[in-house]
C-alpha cells in the first residue's frame, strides 16, 4: 500500500519497545527494521522520551541507524514533585493527598492489577472523586469512551493499569500516582512524566512497601525468560528500590540513571523538601536478620515483625515451645511451686520438684516427666541426675546458676536427640547480691570461699560477655572454638557497647555521696530524680547527683549498676542488707583516669515499668510533656536559638534540628554532652557543631 505513495519520512514513536532490555519491550517492533531496508532513502525517525544509554545503542542497532544524528534532550521535569511515601493504608493514602491537593483536578492513579483498578476507581468515586477504571479487559468502546471523557471533561481520575496512556497528550493533568511499584525507572519516569505537561506544578506520588518488592522478584523468578534477561530486571528493580529508599535528592537520581547530572538538589522533591532522617540501624539490622535466620529463613516480614515485637498470637506460640518439653531451674523450693502454677495457669503444664517434697511424689513427677509429652518441670538444682530424657527441648533458668560447672551441667540436659534446643537464662543484679552473701555467710574456710567468689565472677563473666558464648564455655573446661559458634545470642544478636566512663562516673559517685549504705535501687532513684519520700527523709534530694541521670531509664541503670558489680568497681556490702560499696578499681575511673566500655541496655520497653516508681520521664517521651509552662518556655527559647543559628549559616531551621528534637530537650533537659547525645535527633556531628549552644540555653548559669 505504502510503495505507491511518496514518502517523506516514516516516524517511530515510543521506539524503547524495540529494545528487549528497554521497560516495555513489543516483539512486533522488530519488524519495523524492514521499513529500512525497503525505503533506505527515506529519512527515518526514532522518538522515545524514556531510554537509557543501552536502550539507544540497542534502537540505533535494531533500526540500521548505527550512522545516524542522536539528539538528547534534558529529562529533566523541573515541574514535577516527585513523592514516595511508605504503603500503611494506600487507599486512605491516596484519598488524602488528592483531597489536601488536588482536589477537583485531573489525574492518572496507576495499579498493576485490572480488579484494583476497579476497587480503587469505585472508591475514588464514593468519596467524591469521580474516576474511571481503564485496562485492557475492558471492552475497546468502552476504553475509547473512557478516552475521551478523560481528554474532554475537566477534573477526571482514570485508574489504570499500564495500558493507559500512550499517545495521550492532556497537557492539565496535575498528578499522576501509583499504588503499586513501576517494574523500572524507564516505565515510572514516563508514567509520571504524564502529568504537569502544560508546565505548571505537578505531582508524581507513589505509596511504596515490602510487598511490592516481593511480588516484583517473584515476577523476575517466574519469568520465563533466559537467565541473561532476568539479572537485567533484577538490576533495573534494584535501581528502582534505590530510587525509593534514597535520602538525596530523588531527581538527581533519576536523571543520573539517564546519564544527565543535576549539580544540585532539586529542592522540589521530597527528600529536598523534608530532608530523611537517618540512623544508625547496625543493631535493628542485627536483630532483624537474627530474627530471620532463628526462626528458619521460611516466614515473611509480618511474622518476623511479630516475633521481634513480642506479639501473642497463637502461629507464634506454635513455633516456639509451646506444648515441648522442658525444665526451668529456680534456687528456692517456694518459687519452682510458684513458677509451676504460674505456667499451668497459662495453659503449659508444668509441675513443681523439690527436695521438699514426699519422695513418692517426686517419683511420680519424674515418672510422668519421663513418659508425657509436653511436660515442664519447674525444680530446684535437686532435679535431673540420673533422667535420661532425649527431647527435652530447652532449660530455662531463673535464678543465676553459682557457677559454671552447675550452669554446663543443667544446660546439658537439653536437647540429647542431636535436635535443636534452647538454653535460656534470666539474670539481674539480685542474683549477684544473692550470690555474694551466700559465699560471705558461709562457714566454709577462706580458701574455699576464695574459690566460691572466682566461680562466681566466671559465672558473671559469661553473662556478661560481648563475645560468643559458647567460646567462652569451652574456654573455662580447657578447650578452643576457632571461630564464634554463630548459634549463641551474642553471635545472633551482636553485643552494642558504648563508652560508659561519664554514667559509670555518675552512678559511682552517688554511690559514694549517699554514704555507700545503699541498694541500687535507691542509688538509681536519686540518680533520676525521683520524688519519693524516702530521698526527702534522707535529704538526697539536696545532693549534687540528684535527677543527673534522666538520659537512661530505671531498667538502664540497673543493667549499669550490675555490670560495674560484675567488674568489681561496686561490691556488696552483705551485712549492711545488700547496700552498694566502692572498691579500689573504682577511683580511675572517678577521677577520669581510664575509660570504661559496657553493654548497652535499650530502654525497657512502654507499659513494663511498675506504677508509681517515681520514675522521671523516659526518652522516648511524647513531646505532650510541652503541655508543661516550663517545657513550652524553654522549647521557644531553643526555636529562637535555632533560627538565630540558621539564618548566620544561610539554611532552614529544621537542617539545624527539627522541631521533634527541640521539644525533647525542653521535656527532658539534658545536662551534659553524653545526655544531649541520648536525644532523638542529635548526633555526633551536630553535637559537635551544636551542641555547646543549645546546652546553655537549657542549662543557663545564673
Amino acid at each position: 500500500m505504502l510503495d505507491g505513495i511518496p514518502l517523506s519520512l516514516i516516524a517511530i514513536d515510543e521506539a524503547h519497545c524495540i529494545s528487549r532490555w528497554g521497560h516495555d519491550f513489543r516483539p512486533e517492533y522488530l519488524q519495523l527494521d524492514t521499513l529500512r531496508r525497503r525505503w533506505p532513502q527515506v529519512p527515518l525517525l526514532a522518538c522515545t522520551a524514556t531510554a537509557d544509554a543501552r536502550t539507544r545503542r540497542e534502537i540505533l542497532t535494531k533500526l540500521s541507524l548505527e550512522e545516524g544524528r542522536v539528539f538528547i534532550a534534558s529529562f529533566d521535569r523541573p515541574n514535577i514533585r516527585y513523592r514516595i511515601a511508605p504503603k500503611r493504608d494506600e487507599k486512605r493514602q491516596l484519598l488524602a493527598f488528592i483531597r489536601r491537593e488536588h482536589d477537583r483536578e485531573a489525574g492518572i492513579v496507576y495499579c498493576l492489577s485490572r480488579k484494583r483498578t476497579e476497587q480503587i476507581a469505585h472508591f475514588l468515586t464514593q468519596q467524591g472523586h469521580p474516576a474511571l477504571p481503564y485496562h485492557a479487559g475492558l471492552e475497546a468502546g468502552v476504553r475509547q469512551r473512557y478516552q475521551d471523557r478523560f481528554l474532554r471533561e475537566e477534573g477526571l481520575i482514570v485508574v489504570a493499569t499500564i495500558a493507559f496512556g500512550m499517545g495521550i497528550d492532556k497537557p492539565d493533568v496535575r498528578f499522576v500516582a501509583h499504588l503499586d511499584l513501576p517494574r523500572s525507572i524507564e516505565a515510572y519516569y514516563q508514567e509520571t512524566g504524564r502529568a504537569g505537561r502544560d508546565g505548571r506544578p505537578a505531582d508524581a506520588w507513589m505509596a511504596y512497601g515490602m510487598q511490592d518488592v516481593i511480588l516484583h522478584a517473584k515476577r523476575v523468578a517466574e519469568s520465563e525468560a533466559g537467565e541473561t534477561h532476568k539479572r537485567s530486571e533484577r538490576q533495573k528493580l534494584d535501581t528502582m528500590l534505590g530510587l525509593c529508599e534514597t535520602t538525596t535528592c530523588r531527581r538527581q537520581i533519576l536523571l543520573q540513571y539517564f546519564g544527565e547530572s543535576l549539580d544540585q538538589p532539586c529542592g522540589n522533591c521530597d527528600t529536598c523538601l523534608e530532608p530523611v532522617d537517618t540512623f544508625d540501624a547496625t543493631v535493628p539490622a542485627q536483630k532483624f536478620l537474627s530474627c530471620v535466620a532463628r526462626t528458619g529463613q521460611r516466614f515473611g516480614a509480618m511474622h518476623v515483625i511479630d516475633v521481634l515485637r513480642g506479639s501473642e498470637n497463637e502461629r507464634i506460640r506454635r513455633r516456639e515451645h509451646d506444648r515441648e518439653a522442658g525444665i526451668v531451674y529456680c534456687l528456692s523450693r517456694k518459687r519452682t511451686e510458684q513458677i509451676a502454677h504460674f505456667l499451668t495457669q497459662q495453659g503449659h503444664p508444668a509441675l513443681p520438684y523439690h527436695a521438699g517434697l514426699e519422695a513418692g511424689v517426686r517419683q511420680r513427677y519424674q515418672d510422668r516427666f519421663l513418659r508425657e509429652e509436653g511436660l515442664i518441670v519447674v525444680a530446684t538444682i535437686a532435679f535431673g541426675m540420673g533422667i535420661d530424657k532425649p527431647d527435652v527441648r530447652f532449660v530455662a533458668h531463673l535464678d543465676l546458676p553459682r557457677s559454671i560447672e552447675a550452669y554446663y551441667q543443667e544446660t546439658g540436659r537439653a536437647g540429647r536427640d542431636g535436635r535443636p534446643a534452647d538454653a535460656w537464662m534470666a539474670y539481674g543484679m539480685q542474683d549477684v547480691i544473692l550470690h555474694a552473701k551466700r559465699v560471705a555467710e558461709s562457714e566454709a574456710g577462706e580458701t574455699h570461699k576464695r574459690s566460691e567468689r572466682q566461680k562466681l565472677d566466671t559465672m558473671l563473666g559469661l553473662c556478661e560477655t560481648t563475645t560468643c558464648r559458647r567460646q567462652i564455655l569451652l574456654q573455662y573446661f580447657g578447650e578452643s572454638l576457632d571461630q564464634p559458634c554463630g548459634n549463641c545470642d551474642t553471635c545472633l544478636e551482636p553485643v552494642d557497647t558504648f563508652d560508659a566512663t561519664v554514667p559509670a562516673q555518675k552512678f559511682l559517685s552517688c554511690v559514694a555521696r549517699t554514704g555507700q549504705r545503699f541498694g541500687a535501687m535507691h542509688v538509681i532513684d536519686v540518680l533520676r530524680g525521683s520524688e519519693n519520700e524516702r530521698i526527702r527523709r534522707f535529704g538526697h534530694d539536696r545532693l549534687s547527683t540528684y535527677g543527673i541521670g534522666t538520659e537512661f531509664d530505671r531498667w538502664q541503670w540497673r543493667s549499669i549498676g550490675r555490670q560495674l558489680l560484675t567488674q568489681g568497681l561496686l561490691e556488696v556490702d552483705v551485712e549492711g542488707y545488700g547496700s552498694l560499696r566502692l572498691t579500689r578499681k573504682a577511683r580511675p575511673v572517678l577521677q577520669g583516669e581510664t575509660t570504661l566500655r559496657l553493654r548497652r541496655e535499650t530502654p525497657q520497653p512502654v507499659g513494663k515499668t511498675r506504677r508509681g516508681s517515681g520514675d522521671a520521664p523516659g526518652l522516648k517521651a511524647s513531646v505532650e510533656g510541652l503541655e508543661d509552662a516550663a517545657a513550652q518556655d524553654l522549647f521557644e527559647r531553643l526555636r529562637r536559638l535555632r533560627l538565630e543559628l540558621a539564618r548566620d549559616q544561610g539554611v532552614p531551621p529544621y537542617v539545624i534540628f527539627h522541631d521533634k528534637t527541640l521539644a525533647a530537650m525542653a521535656v527532658h533537659r539534658p545536662t551534659d554532652r553524653h545526655a544531649l547525645l541520648q536525644i532523638s535527633g542529635v548526633g555526633e556531628a551536630k553535637l559537635e557543631r551544636y551542641g555547646e549552644a543549645f546546652l546553655a540555653v537549657i542549662n543557663p548559669r545564673d
